[in-house]
């Protein structure tokens, strides 16, 4: 079932069934695409609603963040959870089976600190490929032919966000991965470029004042948030 955020459509899914669904996809024969908005990417996709169509053109759309679910709850459509994309993908390669990736962003050293920690402790993952996120539009064409040569079953974009997903949807039918998922800053958390948030944040919905205190010039992003938990409490008074 799918939840509106503000003309953002999220599936409302656990993250086990999650899981299940991107094994699925990437034993399918069709190019699949997954996005994971937070709140920040949903308040961008509010205000540029062709973003927003993108993302709602997603095959699995996750609830990234504790304040979509907040959002779900305010609209009265409540989320039975977040589902982090970094954590579907750590439970990916510690579920020990399988599955050929290529890794597509983030720094030239940092990609390559982020490859060497999969094969040191993930076993089944083979690595087919890898690109740093540094690249001019004319290189795209050989990205693509280096990525498909490569004939791995999931495609990890790490861009930021909205160049990846709009990446991934002017180019998905170039590329012949199973799936095709927007991963964000987590190739850096992989790398250990980003420590992840201690657990007790995580418990307490505090990750977004964890990632502020170590990263200060988040802010500017960070106050996003109370912008679009304003505009969702106004959507819900006011309707449209």
């Amino acid at each position: 079932m799918k939840v509106n955020i503000l003309g953002t459509m999220i599936d409302n899914i656990s993250k086990e069934n999650a899981l299940k669904t991107l094994f699925n996809f990437i034993n399918s024969e069709k190019t699949q695409t997954i996005y994971t908005p937070n709140a920040e990417i949903c308040m961008e996709a509010y205000k540029d609603k062709t973003f927003q169509q993108v993302l709602n053109g997603g095959s699995l759309v996750i609830p990234d963040g504790q304040g979509v679910v907040l959002a779900s709850k305010i609209l009265k459509t409540p989320l039975d959870e977040k589902v982090a994309g970094f954590k579907l993908i750590l439970s990916l390669l510690e579920s020990n089976k399988p599955v050929s990736i290529y890794l597509f962003g983030s720094k030239p050293d940092v990609i390559k600190r982020a490859v060497s920690f999969i094969k040191k402790n993930y076993s089944k993952v083979t690595i087919v490929g890898y690109r740093n996120g540094y690249f001019s539009d004319e290189e795209i064409p050989l990205i693509i032919n280096d990525i498909n040569k490569s004939k791995a079953q999931l495609l990890l974009v790490g861009l930021g966000a909205p160049k990846q997903e709009l990446f991934i949807h002017q180019y998905k039918e170039s590329i012949t991965s199973n799936v095709i998922m927007g991963v964000g800053g987590s190739i850096d958390v992989l790398a250990g470029e980003v420590k992840r948030v201690p657990e007790i944040f995580v418990k307490l919905s505090l990750e977004w004042f964890y990632r502020l205190i170590k990263q200060p010039k988040r802010l500017s992003r960070m106050l996003k948030i109370p912008v679009f938990i304003c505009v969702c409490y106004k959507k819900r008074l006011f309707g449209n």
